[in-house]
């Protein structure tokens, strides 16, 4: 008899493929027989996809970058005050990006996950150098601008990602705003 069980949460735990519950009430002998579908990503998948990000916004490579996403994912600018509620709406702002900021790089600073969540601290550099709304084009550098991304991940990729970063430092970098 095959014994069939979801599991979600803190309480479980995936190690090489095999299942441990900390809860009450399975005996031991039936974990080997359990269909597992988990909602959580491991600690490796985790790794891979967060190195897998952060390197294919530094190419430019608009394909790989939608591939870390669900199908039905959101992807926000909180800074820019832009939401993007699929992919084809993400995929328009990250083309958007790239022709303003051909150089565009993104640097890792720190990252942390835990459960269904990950956040990555970075910093950005790159050159002004196409149209980008309500900012004509600068020719300028900016560099060092920090930022993090707060991630919620579901079965392997992100589900939704808000970043935040440093709006001020970017702008005087560019011209577009006084120095401090």
């Amino acid at each position: 008899m095959q014994h069939k069980a979801i599991f979600t949460g803190k309480d479980d735990a995936c190690y090489n493929g095999r299942l441990t519950r900390k809860a009450k009430g399975i005996q031991p002998a039936l974990l080997d027989n359990l269909v597992v579908r988990r909602s959580f990503v491991t600690a490796a998948n985790k790794s891979d996809l967060l190195d897998g990000y952060t390197a294919a916004w530094s190419a430019h490579d608009v394909s790989a970058i939608l591939s870390y996403f669900t199908d039905d994912c959101v992807y926000e600018d909180a800074t820019l005050g832009v939401v993007n509620h699929n992919k084809q709406e993400f995929k328009a702002f990250l083309e958007q990006d790239f022709r303003a900021f051909p150089d565009f790089v993104q640097k890792e600073l720190l990252r942390f996950a835990s459960g269904d969540y990950a956040c990555l601290e970075w910093s950005m550099t790159g050159t002004h150098l196409g149209d980008y709304p309500g900012m004509p084009v600068t020719g300028k550098s900016f560099a060092d601008v920090r930022g993090v991304s707060v991630m919620e991940l579901s079965e392997g990729k992100i589900r939704r990602t808000t970043d935040f970063w440093d709006v001020t430092s970017f702008l005087r970098q560019l011209g577009l705003a006084p120095a401090e």
